[in-house]
Parts: structure tokens; C-alpha cells; sequence
């Protein structure tokens, strides 16, 4: 490392930083960010340790700066690792020997049109990236056969077919809301925003899982200077029912190493999703929902500098309603009653062991085809402190469910819960 700190030959570099010092120099420009240069790499799950830790804590929470700020970025689609370069020596076509029996007729040749299915290039399938894509104002991407550009206004490609997003999220709605001057309104559209970013989001993979927040630490970031939002964990404080009303769709394996507290959709592997119309739910009255739980405090306690990297703990106390249900068969039981509901994590509760069901929001009277009902927590005792509980679970049940009959009721009382 420090024979690094007083340089590094051109030659010693892989292709792809290579290739990366010949474009910044033909385009004249003076300075070229590569995270493995500049920032002390130390391999390992949770091995970032020493002054590579103390470096990586640091620089990792600049990202929102580094690319929203950049000139541009360079990005190889196709590569699989940086041994590849960023230009690719694929062939246009298969040259192929045989006969063509030639009639009398016009032809019309057409040139062939890559392939634009972006998704399916590594690249894009990695975690990290998907922050650097929306937060770098302009884009350049190598393909396997051309070249591909993204800014702020549009995008294009060299064969001139690229109707396509490289992502659900446009990166310019993005940086508009980040240029908007700050209202309500702004702050609604954020929340949107970062909901459907999470989505995306969460379906990309990471070598390290405990880099699944600093990952996505660069948006947050931005958001968070725009809005004045305390952030908790991959949540917001000022939206926080709404935010814990994800639920994941992935069987993943989950660690035992602690990320984040239960309730955060980061504390579990793979992805996760929102009900659909949770996006509409900010545009709707106080007569079309009703909240059933108040949020009386919730602290994440910072593990670095980054007010939106690590955390070491977590909790919520919620003023709310808990109902006792029986687990049996997978399902939820409240007396002769069934409740479907969805898991956090697989295997995870006991047969016939008693867990809770915290209510969260109802949808009273919605837009057409809307989903009316109950959204609720389902929790369990905490195996380190019986007074405390955690998330694992969701509950999205329609209005004629049985936990909403007893809530309308009246049937159950309001007391405070700890949720870690």
C-alpha cells in the first residue's frame, strides 16, 4: 500500500483501467475516479479492517458527491471482470459457407440491431452500481457491439433502436426532485421514489451482505440533505408506517450477522416489495385510511461518520394494539380464524408457537381497485429480552379479515411495544 501511495505504472493496471486513463485523456479531462484506486481495498466479508476500514468508512459516504458531481461515468456492460477492458472484441456476426441461389428480385438489406436487453448484462446485476447509474448525471456504456449513452434528457445508442430505460427509475426524474426547491409536495414525490428505488434495488446482487445499506447509501444521502428526513436504517422517520409495510418474495438463506434492525427491509436477503398501492397512498384524504399505531420513538445507532452507511442497532416504540395469534400449518390462527400472511425469513417460527400482530394502517375507502384493508406487523418475543420484540412478518388482509374485526371491535387495547 504504500509503494501504491507513491505511484502506480500505467502497465501494472488492469485493461480496464486502462482503457478507463486513454478515454479521460483523449476527452482532455484532468481527473479519474476508480473506487479500487481510491479507496484502500481489503477482501473479506466483513474483513474491511484497520486503515483500509477507517478509509472505506470515509469514502464510501462521499459517493453521493463523487457521481452526482462527475462529468461522466464509464460503465462496461458486458465485462466480468476488469481483465476485460471496456471494449469488447466480439464479432459483429458468424461468417457462414454455402450457396445462395440468387432470383431476380429487389432486396433491401438491413443492418442488424443489437441486443438491448440490458438487464441480462453483469453489470447491471450488481448492487452497487445501481446507485452510481442514477446518481452520475451522464452515463457511457459498452456494449458487446456498440456504445450506449444516458444522461439527464434522454438516451441513445449508436444504432440508433435505444427506446429503452436503463432502469424503472429514470435517473433525470431523480435528479429533478433533487434540484426542486423544497415543499410537501417534493417531499411526497421523494417518498414514492425511494420506495420504488428499494424495489429495484433489492433485486441486485452483493458480493458482501453487510454492504447492503452503504450500497444504496449515496441516494439516501442525497435525499436525506434535500429533505431534512432523519433516516433509519433504509427508513424515514416521517414515513415510517408506510415504510415498514414491505414484505419480501425471496427464500435467500439469511445471515447471522446483524445489518439492521428487524423491522427494515434491509435485515433480510434478496427482494422485497410494497403493495402496489402504497405508491398512491400520500395522494389520498384522511376520510380514505386510518392509522392504528403512532410512533412514539425510533433511533439507529451509527456505526461511522455516515449518516446513512452502518448502523450497530436499532428500535421503534409504537403506541398500538397487539393481537395474540397461534402459528400452526404455516398459517396464522386467531381463535377459529385463518390469517394469510407473509414471512420475513423461512423457518422461522415454531409450530404452534403464539405470535403477535401488531396493526399498522387501514385502507378504508380506496381508488378503484384498490386494495381495502389491514396492514400489520407480525412479531415475535426477542430470544435476547422477553419485553422486546421482532419483526417477522407482514399481514396485508382484506376488510373482512378477522384481525380487522377485532380491531374495529374495540375488542383490543392500545399499549406501548419495543420492536428491535
Amino acid at each position: 500500500m504504500e509503494q501504491h501511495k507513491k505511484g502506480i505504472g500505467i502497465s501494472h493496471l488492469p485493461k480496464a483501467f486502462r482503457d478507463a486513463i486513454e478515454i479521460t485523456r483523449a476527452l482532455k479531462l484532468q481527473y479519474l475516479w476508480i473506487d479500487a484506486l481510491c479507496i484502500i481495498q481489503q477482501h473479506g466479508e466483513g474483513g474491511k479492517a484497520g486503515a483500509a476500514h477507517a478509509d472505506w468508512n470515509e469514502e464510501f459516504s462521499k459517493m453521493s458527491d463523487i457521481y452526482y458531481n462527475s462529468y461522466f461515468t464509464l460503465a462496461p456492460l458486458w465485462a466480468n471482470s476488469v481483465e476485460d477492458g471496456l471494449f469488447s472484441n466480439q464479432p459483429q456476426g458468424v461468417p457462414l459457407e454455402g450457396l445462395v441461389k440468387m432470383h431476380k428480385m429487389k432486396h433491401f438489406p438491413r443492418k442488424a440491431t443489437p441486443e438491448h436487453a440490458l438487464p441480462d448484462f453483469p453489470l447491471l446485476t450488481r448492487g452497487w452500481v445501481y446507485q452510481e447509474r442514477i446518481l452520475s448525471p451522464r452515463t457511457l456504456y459498452f456494449g458487446r457491439q456498440e456504445l450506449l449513452w444516458e444522461c439527464l434528457y434522454g438516451r441513445t445508442c449508436e444504432c440508433g433502436y435505444a427506446t429503452y430505460r436503463l432502469q424503472e427509475v429514470d435517473k433525470g426524474e431523480f435528479h429533478d426532485h433533487i434540484k426542486e426547491t423544497p415543499s410537501r409536495n417534493l417531499d411526497t414525490k421523494l417518498d414514492l421514489l425511494w420506495r420504488e428505488m428499494v424495489i429495484q434495488y433489492s433485486h441486485l446482487r452483493l458480493t458482501y451482505s453487510s454492504d447492503k445499506l452503504p450500497a444504496l447509501s449515496g441516494l439516501a444521502e442525497a435525499i436525506r440533505r434535500k429533505t431534512g428526513h432523519e433516516y433509519l436504517a433504509g427508513l424515514w422517520r416521517d414515513t415510517l408506517l408506510l415504510d415498514m409495510c414491505w414484505f419480501s418474495t425471496s427464500n435467500e438463506l439469511q445471515d447471522r450477522q446483524w445489518r439492521a434492525p428487524s423491522w427494515s427491509w434491509a435485515s433480510v436477503n434478496g427482494s422485497i416489495e410494497y403493495e402496489q398501492y402504497l405508491y398512491c397512498w400520500p395522494y389520498l384524504s384522511s376520510n380514505n385510511f386510518r392509522t392504528w399505531a403512532r410512533v412514539l420513538e425510533a433511533k439507529c445507532s451509527l456505526k461511522g461518520a455516515s449518516a446513512t452507511g452502518q448502523f450497530t442497532d436499532g428500535f421503534i416504540t409504537l403506541e398500538c394494539s397487539m393481537l395474540s395469534a397461534v402459528y400452526r400449518d404455516g398459517e396464522l390462527h386467531i381463535d377459529d380464524n385463518r390469517l394469510t400472511w407473509k414471512p420475513d425469513r423461512t423457518h422461522f417460527v415454531q409450530e404452534l408457537q403464539t405470535v403477535f400482530i401488531i396493526p399498522l394502517l387501514t385502507l378504508v375507502e380506496g381508488l378503484q381497485n384498490m386494495h381495502k384493508g389491514l396492514h400489520a406487523l407480525v412479531v415475535q418475543r426477542s430470544n435476547t429480552n422477553l419485553n422486546q420484540m421482532e419483526r417477522i412478518g407482514l399481514i396485508s388482509n382484506p376488510s373482512s379479515s378477522p384481525a380487522y374485526t377485532y380491531l374495529v371491535s374495540g375488542s383490543v387495547t392500545v399499549e406501548e411495544v419495543h420492536i428491535i
